[in-house]
């Protein structure tokens, strides 16, 4: 897990970057997510979703047994959905 954090007059701008792998298909099964109501399915990785509001904007991807969360956090967070969408994409292809 790693985090990155700019603190700009008053507004915090945070992307956090989190990779869980499971060293077992039995313990992927437990750490497997899957998508809900509310979320828009991605084309990245083994699939994805993204999901959140004008300031926090998530996206989790998995990708053979890693899930990969990131998270943006800043005041105009889904505005740079795409920007946090092409993140994953490289992590995705590094992983």
């Amino acid at each position: 897990q790693c985090a990155y954090e700019k603190i700009a007059d008053n507004d915090i701008y945070r992307v956090t970057v989190i990779l869980n792998v499971a060293s077992t298909d039995e313990l992927f099964a437990e750490i497997k997510p899957t998508g809900s109501e509310g979320e828009e399915a991605i084309p990245l990785g083994d699939g994805g979703w993204s999901r959140g509001d004008k300031k926090n904007w998530k996206i989790t991807v998995m990708k053979d047994r890693t899930v990969i969360d990131l998270e943006l956090i800043a005041p105009t967070a889904q505005e740079q959905s795409a920007q946090l969408l092409e993140l994953a994409r490289t992590i995705v292809g590094k992983v």
